[in-house]
């Protein structure tokens, strides 16, 4: 059975299941993706409130870190206070400027402003405290800090970065919950998705399977069919036959030269009925797999150097000239009647499809490298175009040609020479160029 027939069991019923699984797929795929990209977003949206946090707890530090060293350099003067007063103080727009309005952190555009504004004159009222200390001493800054203005304004900052704060991490807790559904969700999809994808392929490896072997059953049935109508056809043509040949042997009278003539074409026509119905039987023989295979060494030389013996008379008649490469003995294991009828068939298709007064040659030798016997038969004749060469070896496949319409065959030869070959555990490749001839290779285990 061609694998590639199997495509016709795809039936309405087949495609409405495949309809469905993709669409069913796509949908899914759809809502992964929807709910992934929820998912990552409301995660993206958490890490936004966890930095906005991290922000102003950075900006509050490096201010009161500013506020602190501002204080010690009014009350000591140590020039170490003042350096770090700097760092801290150039540390604080820069973390201000991280922090930007935000409505899904509940971070609105005034409270940035307002924070950013009470900054701004917290910072220059310390630069207005550090420069009166340098400038006018300890006593000018003592009077600044002691109006209370700068504990004033870092009160309302430490109040306005609390709430914002408490506002941004608001937000977390109904996100984690719904990222935690959303994951929920997504999994469940994905399980389903998965069960179903599964179940899909359980049906269409069962419905596959069922027709398979529905198809196997119905090849069977035709081969017994074939088996028996080609058995019961032979034995009467066989008879005849006989009954033919007493005639033309004379044994049942004289015959006038036309009744000769007559029952010559009759007698041809009906061995070549008897080839056909063979090739039925044998090839039914192979489908049933009622074939068992006798093998033992044998010479593949002996067996070719008969074949050829018993093609002398119809290669001498057409001026064919066949000419054997090989050592005298080429011993390999096969079954002798079996591998006698593949060479058979191969010669008589090199001798059918050459001209007249041409060259067919058979090489015999052995390949160690691959372990097999191999036997070459090249032809010079017609040819076979590339895109038939595929076809070769199908059941009732007749190439068209020139010869084609006036040569007997059945197109079965090929196929049994390749599934023969296949029993053996050997190969059969061909090559070929239109006009120029064919090379067949064949080759069967030496052990």
């Amino acid at each position: 059975m061609n694998p590639t027939s199997n495509w016709k069991y795809i039936n309405k019923g087949l495609l409405v299941i495949l309809s469905v699984f993709v669409l069913a797929t796509i949908a899914s795929i759809i809502f992964l993706s929807n709910t992934l990209l929820k998912l990552d977003n409301l995660i993206s949206s958490g890490s936004q409130s966890v930095r906005s946090v991290l922000v102003l707890q950075n900006f509050l530090l490096n201010l009161e870190d500013a506020d602190t060293n501002a204080r010690g350099y009014v009350i000591t003067g140590d020039a170490q206070y003042l350096t770090q007063y700097n760092q801290a103080r150039q540390k604080v727009p820069a973390f201000l400027g991280y922090l930007q309005p935000n409505p899904q952190l509940h971070i609105s555009r005034d409270q940035v402003t307002r924070l950013k504004s009470l900054s701004d004159t917290t910072l220059a009222l310390m630069q207005h405290t550090v420069e009166a200390r340098t400038t006018g001493g300890e006593e000018a800054a003592r009077t600044i800090l002691a109006t209370g203005e700068s504990n004033k304004l870092m009160g309302e900052i430490r109040s306005s970065a609390a709430a914002m704060s408490s506002d941004s991490l608001k937000g977390i807790g109904p996100r984690q919950k719904q990222s935690h559904e959303n994951l929920v969700w997504a999994l469940w999809v994905a399980v389903a998705l998965s069960i179903f994808v599964l179940s899909i392929c359980a049906v269409i490896v069962w419905y596959f399977q069922r027709s398979l072997r529905r198809e196997r059953a119905l090849e069977n049935t035709k081969s017994e069919f074939l088996s028996l109508a080609s058995h019961q056809l032979r034995t009467p043509a066989t008879n005849v036959k006989q009954y033919v040949g007493l005639l033309l042997d004379g044994y049942l009278g004289r015959l006038t030269r036309k009744q000769h003539e007559a029952l010559t074409v009759a007698y041809k026509n009906n061995e070549s009925e008897i080839r056909i119905m063979n090739d039925l039987l044998d090839v039914a023989k192979l489908d049933l797999k009622r074939i068992q295979l006798h093998t033992q060494r044998v010479n593949i030389v002996s067996i070719v150097r008969q074949v050829l013996k018993e093609f002398d008379s119809y290669t001498e008649a057409r001026g064919l000239d066949i000419t054997l490469k090989a050592p005298t003995e080429v011993m390999a294991v096969v079954d002798r009647e079996y591998i006698k009828g593949v060479i058979e068939k191969l010669i008589d298709n090199a001798i059918k499809y050459s001209h007249d007064r041409t060259k067919i040659t058979v090489k015999v030798r052995s390949n160690a490298a691959l372990g097999a016997c191999e036997i070459i038969i090249r032809d010079n004749g017609l040819g076979i175009q590339k895109r038939e060469i595929s076809k070769l070896f199908m059941k009732f496949s007749r190439l068209t040609n020139e010869f084609s319409a006036n040569t007997e065959g059945s197109g079965l030869g090929l196929y049994w020479v390749k599934q023969v070959l296949e029993l053996h555990g050997g190969s059969i490749d061909v090559t070929s160029q239109e006009g120029r001839g064919s090379k067949f290779t064949v080759r069967v285990p030496l052990t």
